[in-house]
């Protein structure tokens, strides 16, 4: 179960917001990556010191106040502004908010939760409209590379460089 932040937006002004988010984000990772330095390249402490902060939290705010601008609200357009990964960066997806306006229960795996009336074309336009085939073999698997999926084992064991 995925759960993703949807905001108004404006496409004439996206690029702009993006690169500020953009800035606020690494400001964020870097100061989060500088917590433990000792896991770090010297390449990878030389990125983060271009990006330094000494006050995470109000980059957080930053990225909130731009992303949740109240001159957006009433768009008839929507988008994740803050999910930065490199799928968002290489792509603008944009979802109409009548698609979110409405729920309708729908059961998944043992509960029932409301999705948004527009959940096929939302799924279309997030993954392609073959979103219910599977992936050729080559293709499978996790397209964030820094996965960790078992709880018990330190993250200082996993080797991220891979």
């Amino acid at each position: 179960l995925d759960i993703f932040p949807f905001d108004y937006c404006d496409l004439k002004t996206w690029e702009n917001d993006k690169a500020k988010i953009f800035e606020h984000v690494m400001r964020c990772a870097s100061w989060m990556k500088m917590q433990h330095p000792e896991l770090l390249t010297d390449d990878q402490i030389e990125s983060c010191k271009k990006y330094q902060t000494e006050d995470p939290l109000s980059d957080w705010e930053a990225i909130h106040k731009i992303a949740s601008d109240p001159k957006y609200d009433g768009s008839e357009d929507m988008m994740m502004k803050v999910i930065l990964d490199k799928y968002h960066l290489e792509r603008t997806i944009v979802y109409k908010t009548a698609w979110f306006e409405k729920t309708l229960p729908h059961k998944f795996e043992t509960v029932e939760v409301e999705i948004p009336i527009g959940w096929h074309e939302i799924l279309s336009m997030r993954y392609g409209s073959n979103y219910m085939e599977f992936p050729s073999v080559e293709n499978r698997g996790a397209i964030n590379n820094l996965l960790i999926v078992d709880p018990y084992t330190p993250y200082k064991l996993y080797d991220f460089d891979k």
